[in-house]
């Protein structure tokens, strides 16, 4: 048996950490779906009505290009982790709770730099959170398995973009509330996951170079 072999996950993964790591994927798509097309476009026109489509494209340009870097880095610095409680956890964490403290910084931006900084955060964080949340399924599923349960990770899109619009756009009408609303979701979502995942630490010695 190759070390390639060995190092693959090969012990089922059960119903219910489907479920709940299905619930993290749509969690995570209902985090950022509403920022991205409905959100960003009403603080932009509360901040600058008459330059709101230059702001809302520097907002485009610096978010995807933090978020590019970052999701690049975030892999490379989940796989590298030896923290006691996993390589993939900790990041979800840390990226979760950033994220959602970059939802209260937009929220609070009165003005495009602001407005900028809060999207740029608010990419770091994320990616640094989702890039762990994807690294999951080749590091705990085996290779049987992963075609159905990348079946049920799809759904987080369609499901997840649905579920935003209809709390975004329907149920809540503040801002507050609107921003509030995301930030639960995104963390009670990925709760469940984060508490049920069996991320084994690391040995420092097999860490990558």
């Amino acid at each position: 048996m190759s070390p390639s072999d060995e190092a693959r996950p090969a012990t089922p993964v059960r119903t219910s950490f489907i479920a709940a790591y299905t619930l993290a994927q749509i969690g995570a798509f209902v985090s950022f779906m509403p920022l991205l097309q409905v959100l960003l476009p009403l603080k932009a026109e509360a901040i600058d009505p008459a330059n709101k489509a230059l702001l809302l494209s520097q907002v485009a340009f610096y978010g995807a290009l933090v978020a590019s870097v970052a999701n690049l880095l975030a892999g490379a610095i989940s796989d590298r982790t030896t923290s006691r409680f996993g390589r993939r956890r900790p990041w979800m964490v840390v990226g979760a709770l950033g994220a959602a403290g970059a939802y209260l910084l937009i929220m609070a931006a009165r003005t495009p730099m602001a407005l900028i900084g809060g999207i740029v955060l608010f990419q770091l964080m994320f990616n640094l959170m989702f890039s762990a949340l994807v690294a999951v399924l080749p590091d705990r599923v085996p290779d049987a398995q992963k075609g159905r349960v990348a079946a049920f990770l799809s759904l987080g899109n369609p499901i997840g973009t649905m579920a935003g619009a209809v709390l975004i756009g329907g149920l809540l009408v503040t801002e507050f509330t609107r921003y509030i609303a995301i930030s639960l979701v995104l963390l009670l979502t990925l709760a469940p996951f984060v508490l049920k995942l069996d991320d084994k630490p690391l040995p420092r010695d097999a860490r990558p170079p």
